[in-house]
């Protein structure tokens, strides 16, 4: 049963690669990446690998060259060196509950 639920959980992607408008800089095309700025195709849409395969010829004439973003640290890098205990906020913050069913962080 593990491997099931681990086989389907999909892990959060930490980077983009952007591709800005060189006409509009209000217009970009922006994909889930590696570090290095790999895109998995076969996890896109279809209509999202057009826009990727389009983007990528068009570099320099209608787009900037892609640019890699990290979107947040992995939560790994927010713990304090050395923590071995179970996962917490390192500015010590706390879980509370507001109204039924609602989460906030105090």
């Amino acid at each position: 049963m593990d491997s099931l639920l681990t086989s389907s959980l999909q892990p959060l992607p930490h980077y983009e690669l952007r591709f800005q408008s060189l006409a509009d800089q209000g217009r970009a095309f922006v994909f889930p990446c590696d570090a290095a700025g790999h895109v998995d195709l076969d996890a896109l849409s279809e209509r999202a690998r057009h826009n990727y395969l389009y983007a990528r010829t068009v570099v320099g004439r209608e787009f900037s060259m892609p640019a890699v973003t990290s979107l947040s640290p992995p939560v790994a890098a927010l713990l304090p060196q050395g923590h071995a205990g179970a996962p917490s906020w390192p500015w010590g913050a706390t879980l509370r509950t507001g109204r039924a069913g609602s989460l906030g962080v105090a």
